[in-house]
């Protein structure tokens, strides 16, 4: 359980990251282009499924590593003691 609460706690300092950043970049954003020139429709590029693809990776990977974790169980059964 050690491996989870190390991995919380760099998600959680990620997502602060990200949302500070996030806040920075804000006005930048939101700052008014100028209108570009009418060219010809853009074709849909591979860029809409970029995302798509790595989070479908980073769930898998998330979901091996919480299955194939290693576990403090043995291999073996521990032997049964009868009287001492």
């Amino acid at each position: 359980m050690h491996w989870f609460r190390a991995l919380r706690r760099g998600v959680r300092w990620l997502a602060w990251a990200a949302a500070g950043w996030a806040m920075t970049a804000a006005p930048l954003w939101a700052a008014a282009r100028k209108p570009a020139e009418p060219e010809e429709p853009a074709k849909p590029g591979s860029g809409v499924w970029v995302m798509a693809y790595a989070l479908v990776f980073l769930f898998i990977t998330l979901g091996l590593m919480f299955l194939l974790r290693p576990s403090g169980r043995r291999d073996r059964a521990k032997p049964e003691q009868y009287g001492e």
